[in-house]
């Protein structure tokens, strides 16, 4: 059976690149003593990666969606939480309608087979970075300070359960051979 490829390597190693730029924010996030940011950035930009080095339908595709979505809430909760000034708000919202219009043209020229949807998918990628930057910034900057509380532990660890049981339910409707 021919293996399917969701992009051959000519393509998506460029993904594997832009996947990679997420670990800035996270580097960012650890020199600004924020663990939780930190756990999530580097492990959705590993997983992300990992999947985009060889992009086929397996398991790795299956644990970069639940990893991003799992990431993608995470964020967006933190930018709920300490984006206050309506400046910071306004600039997130049309972050946020390029980042959604982005992934959309993305997956929209992909479907249609237009080789061009690898743009927009860097694209995706990098303002997602750009976001991250600005939320850590955001978070640094604010107010509250309870970046480092026992809550972040439990969700780090929570997170990275997320991650192995994505695994798990991957096999139960999978089999190895």
């Amino acid at each position: 059976m021919e293996e399917r490829l969701i992009a051959p390597w000519n393509q998506s190693k460029y993904l594997v690149g832009t996947s990679l730029m997420f670990l800035g924010p996270a580097s960012y996030a650890y020199v600004n003593n924020m663990p939780f940011i930190t756990a999530v950035l580097s492990v959705t930009s590993i997983v992300s990666a990992n999947f985009w080095r060889h992009a086929n339908y397996s398991i790795r595709r299956d644990c970069d969606l639940i990893v991003a979505k799992c990431s993608m809430a995470i964020i967006c909760y933190n930018g709920a939480i300490y984006v206050k000034e309506i400046n910071s708000i306004a600039v997130r919202i049309v972050i946020g309608g390029l980042i959604t219009y982005s992934y959309y043209k993305s997956h929209l020229l992909y479907k249609r087979g237009i080789d061009k949807w690898l743009t927009y998918h860097m694209s995706f990628h990098l303002l997602i970075t750009y976001e991250q930057f600005i939320l850590i910034t955001t978070i640094k900057d604010s107010d509250e300070k309870d970046m480092n509380s026992p809550r972040d532990s439990r969700l780090v660890i929570i997170f990275i359960m997320i991650y192995f049981m994505s695994f798990a339910i991957y096999f139960k409707y999978h089999s190895l051979s």
